[in-house]
């Protein structure tokens, strides 16, 4: 019979990686502000990160992985290219790694456009923050929940390569940095990777803003399916959501999927 448990070294590792890249992207922010806020606003967010990602999320993540593993869920889809196409030859390696990416961001855009539409009483939370920075780069754990639902059982179905723990690293940083106010960007990279600028238009309170740039990782998915808005450097709207206030409490944080209910205009009707 499998054992679920959670062992702290477990969580330690994860989380410590996790933590040591909200405070990477910290640093730049921090060396190179585009806007300053206090640290108090910012132990608050670090507060709800560290509740959302790490004491809740990660227990959650493995009792997902356990589940399918007592359902026996067997992947379908085999993506290691040099199995698959033998003309992949020593190129394997960097296209697995790109592929891997590339589907990652697939089910990630999507998901997200879900949340915008059937989620929006969890995804506002996110939403919410005016005083966006890496370390206000927090959800709802019921969100999370809802994702790996949604997400888990999708990939399960796919038998991707183990990929560089750098590539983890540099991922898990640049979810964090693509929320930072910091005049560091990736410019024309922007075209290729997801960074800061093109995020900001995402969580812009502006309504010609609302329902633009989903990516996470790569802007790709957003131009493919016409919801790219590439800003220019100067292009820096405010944040949050009109009507909606930011947690400042736990109370406010546990509870507000629960204490408030809104809806939000179609970019098209918000337009009008």
């Amino acid at each position: 019979m499998l054992r679920v448990d959670f062992p702290l070294r477990e969580m330690t590792e994860v989380g410590g990686a996790s933590i040591a890249m909200v405070l990477l992207a910290t640093a730049i922010e921090l060396l190179a502000p585009r806007t300053r806020y206090t640290w108090r606003e910012r132990a608050r967010g670090l507060c709800f990160f560290l509740i959302f990602g790490i004491v809740i999320g990660i227990p959650l993540h493995r009792v997902w992985l356990a589940l399918w593993e007592v359902l026996g869920v067997k992947p379908v889809i085999d993506l290691y290219l040099d199995r698959v196409f033998g003309w992949a030859g020593w190129g394997a390696p960097a296209l697995e790694i790109i592929a891997a990416v590339l589907i990652s961001d697939f089910f990630l855009y999507w998901y997200h456009r879900i949340e915008h539409v059937a989620l929006w009483r969890f995804h506002a939370l996110h939403h919410s923050v005016e005083d966006l920075h890496a370390l206000s780069n927090y959800g709802h754990p019921l969100e999370d929940a809802i994702r790996l639902f949604l997400m888990v059982g999708p990939f399960s179905l796919l038998n991707l390569p183990p990929q560089p723990a750098a590539l983890a690293l540099f991922i898990g940083w640049k979810e964090s940095f693509i929320h930072s106010p910091t005049s560091a960007s990736l410019g024309p990279l922007r075209y290729v990777l997801v960074d800061n600028v093109f995020h900001r238009i995402h969580h812009s309170r502006h309504p010609r803003h609302f329902d633009r740039n989903f990516g996470i990782i790569t802007p790709i998915w957003d131009i493919v399916f016409g919801t790219a808005y590439f800003p220019a450097n100067d292009e820096w709207p405010e944040t949050g959501v009109d009507g909606v206030l930011e947690p400042k409490t736990l109370t406010d944080y546990a509870l507000f999927p629960v204490a408030r209910f809104w809806t939000r205009k179609p970019l098209v009707q918000a337009a009008e």
